[in-house]
């Protein structure tokens, strides 16, 4: 077997991915065997001025090179290692509260290493267990070794992507055939304290934004509406609201109140158009966001968690974003595939919300494989999103 670099990345390379400057610093040809046949991928290890690391996993299939990022986490569920070896694909699992299942089980091995490994114990031969759970938003790899367990939360970044970040002319030819599991993390042994397959995905989705149009579906909730002004070329106004305040909605097993609802307008390149946002309420009184005619469209609807990182982008660092650019909020690494002005035109309910008819702000929504990310500021506040496209027949009324 070839171990040669199959990319032009290579190391003592710099780059910005999510807002960090990394420098490669090393590089280990990891592979795995099934029934006979040793599948092979290449894990860059990343390291940034403030000790940010993480791991850029290149892999060749049958369609070209594939790109995964991975960063590592402090799971709020931990498991031991005798629990994770009893795991099997199809299993459940909960580690940060968000329902996963497996997806792969597998042993990787350490084949080459050129430069500084994750892990000063990681050598040539070196041996990992780990499975990879998914769900619809989310990517997770788990890895052990002896009774240490690593965990893992992964994004797949585009070949475009990587070119920007690193000024790659071409990044591969491909080769051979390869294995397709998520490229197998591998815990302290194999990979040590790096960095791996964290919520960059779903972050890869990113959106700026501050108390803005957080407000719940109308009907009957204390009106109180601001001035229309006429609409502008390329307008698409708004249809009526799906549901009313004080309505209780089902959804994924959970009921939700819808406790506000503002009528929004999106002022983008191109076009400017009207939504619905509704602010939402469980039994345990955990906030969320349903925006509904997301990009004009009355089908295309996202459910908002809050997002509330430890160490939060700036107004000033949210607007310098542009469009194809990655960004990093709490672990959710997206790319930028929208920038817009919202303005709330209509709010119903107001005492409930603190959405101000008139009230103006300045978003960005970045998007991943499986999740996206909205963050929205204005000269007073920020906040922070993630987002799961959901279907509007998902969603029950309780009577």
């Amino acid at each position: 077997m070839n171990y040669e670099n199959p990319t032009s990345l290579s190391i003592g390379q710099t780059g910005d991915l999510a807002g960090k400057n990394f420098r490669v610093i090393g590089r280990v040809v990891m592979g795995v065997t099934i029934e006979g046949e040793t599948y092979y991928w290449s894990e860059f290890n990343l390291w940034a001025e403030n000790k940010t690391s993480a791991t850029l996993v290149f892999e060749e299939s049958d369609n070209g090179g594939e790109w995964r990022l991975f960063t590592d986490f402090t799971p709020k569920f931990p498991m031991s290692a005798a629990d994770a070896a009893v795991k099997q694909v199809g299993d459940p699992l909960n580690l940060n509260g968000e329902n996963v299942r497996v997806t792969l089980v597998q042993t990787s091995q350490v084949y080459r290493i050129e430069g500084q490994p994750p892990d000063d114990t990681l050598k040539v031969g070196s041996v990992a267990n780990y499975f990879n759970a998914e769900a619809d938003n989310l990517m997770q790899v788990v890895s052990w070794t002896g009774d240490e367990v690593e965990y893992y939360n992964g994004v797949t970044l585009s070949n475009s992507a990587v070119e920007r970040a690193f000024n790659l002319r071409e990044i591969s030819t491909p080769r051979s055939r390869s294995f397709s599991g998520y490229s197998g993390f591998n815990s302290s042994a194999s990979f040590g304290a790096n960095n791996r397959s964290d919520t960059w995905n779903y972050i890869l989705i990113a959106g700026i934004g501050v108390i803005i149009a957080i407000v719940f579906f109308g009907y009957g909730c204390n009106s109180f509406s601001g001035r229309n002004e006429a609409a502008p070329v390329q307008k698409i106004s708004v249809t009526a609201p799906p549901f009313a305040c004080g309505t209780t909605l089902k959804w994924n097993g959970t009921n939700f109140q819808i406790t506000a609802h503002a009528v929004v307008e999106i002022d983008a390149v191109g076009r400017i158009y009207d939504r619905h946002e509704y602010t939402l309420v469980d039994t345990d009184g955990h906030f969320a966001l349903l925006v509904t005619g997301e990009n004009a469209d009355t089908k295309s609807w996202t459910f908002y968690t809050p997002l509330n990182p430890l160490v939060p982008p700036t107004a000033a660092e949210s607007a310098a974003q542009k469009i194809d650019d990655l960004v990093n909020v709490d672990g959710v690494v997206a790319i930028v595939s929208e920038l817009f002005q919202s303005n709330i035109r209509s709010v119903d309910n107001v005492t409930l919300t603190s959405w101000q008819t008139g009230e103006v702000s300045y978003n960005y929504v970045a998007r991943a494989e499986r999740a996206s990310l909205l963050v929205r500021w204005n000269n007073s506040s920020i906040s922070f999103y993630r987002g799961k496209t959901v279907s509007p027949q998902d969603f029950k009324t309780v009577p």
